[in-house]
C-alpha cells in the first residue's frame, strides 16, 4: 500500500468516526475542511513536525518553508498556493529532542 493510499484511508476512517459523533454543523465543517487538508498535505512533499510522510522523510525548507493556501475555484476545483514565511526571532531548524 502506498503512502498516498494510507493517508487517504486514514483520513476516511477519521472522517467517518468524527461524523458519527458530531452535530450537523460540525459535520458540514468536516466535509468541507477534510478534503482541503488532505490536498494540502499531499502537495507538501516533505516531513515537517506532525506532518510526516514515509515517501518524503526529510524537511525541505528550500521548497516548503511556507504557509499552504488552498483556494476553491468557481468550477469547484481547488488550487494550492504558498505564502512565504517571514523569519523573525528563531530561524527554522530540525526538531531534535533529547540530544
Amino acid at each position: 500500500m502506498t503512502s498516498l493510499s494510507r493517508v487517504c484511508l486514514a483520513g476516511i476512517g477519521i472522517a467517518a468516526l468524527l461524523s458519527a459523533s458530531v452535530t450537523a454543523s460540525a459535520k458540514t465543517s468536516i466535509d468541507f475542511y477534510f478534503p482541503v487538508t488532505v490536498q494540502g498535505a499531499l502537495a507538501r512533499e516533505e516531513s515537517r513536525g506532525a506532518h510526516a510522510r514515509e515517501d518524503f522523510p526529510k524537511r525541505d525548507d528550500e521548497h516548503f518553508l511556507a504557509h499552504t493556501l488552498i483556494h476553491r475555484e468557481s468550477d469547484g476545483t481547488a488550487r494550492v498556493d504558498y505564502l512565504p514565511v517571514t523569519i523573525t526571532r528563531w530561524p527554522p531548524g530540525e526538531r531534535v529532542y533529547g540530544r
